[in-house]
């Protein structure tokens, strides 16, 4: 993981403590945590101070805090697989696909040979994202939202190849 990536318009830097409040304002919205499995429900401010606590002291997954102009706007993480969000007052600017492309260069500049990732059904945002990173349909399962009940998972993975071959 490189600790901080520079892209056009934003900073993916390390989660820390002071995003607490952050998280917990633009993940507290419904528009939000509905896409999100499985957080509690509704979110609390000792539900983000919990989960950045815990990220920040694991090793296992790289989370990124998003910011654009200092001012933190959601998150990304890989790991097991590619996650992500978006506060809902910069949806529709293209924020999530220039943080997606920019850490999926730094996995596949890694070595690493593919990355797992999937939307909730419904969710055409990003599934557009991860289709214009040249992610590949591989099934759909059932899960469970805390926020809406029943949702169905559209799994998804990009080989280096695909991610290769997707035209920058």
């Amino acid at each position: 993981m490189t600790p901080h990536i520079q892209t056009e318009r934003l900073v993916l830097r390390p989660l820390a403590l002071t995003d607490t409040e952050s998280i917990f304002t633009l993940i507290n919205n419904e528009n939000v945590a509905k896409w999100l499995t499985p957080i509690p429900w509704p979110y609390t401010q000792s539900d983000a101070l919990d989960f950045v606590s815990r990220v920040t002291a694991q090793n296992e997954d790289a989370y990124y805090a998003i910011c654009e102009d200092g001012t933190f706007i959601g998150c990304i993480s890989y790991g097991a697989q590619l996650g992500y969000w978006l506060g809902e007052p910069y949806w529709g600017h293209g924020y999530m696909t220039e943080a997606t492309k920019a850490v999926l260069d730094d996995y596949f500049e890694d070595g690493h040979s593919k990355m797992l990732s999937g939307y909730h059904l419904g969710n055409q945002g990003s599934c557009k994202i991860l289709e214009k990173m040249n992610f590949q349909r591989i099934e759909q399962v059932p899960s469970r939202s805390n926020v809406v009940g029943k949702v169905t998972i559209q799994r998804m993975i990009l080989k280096n190849s695909d991610w290769e071959a997707r035209g920058k």
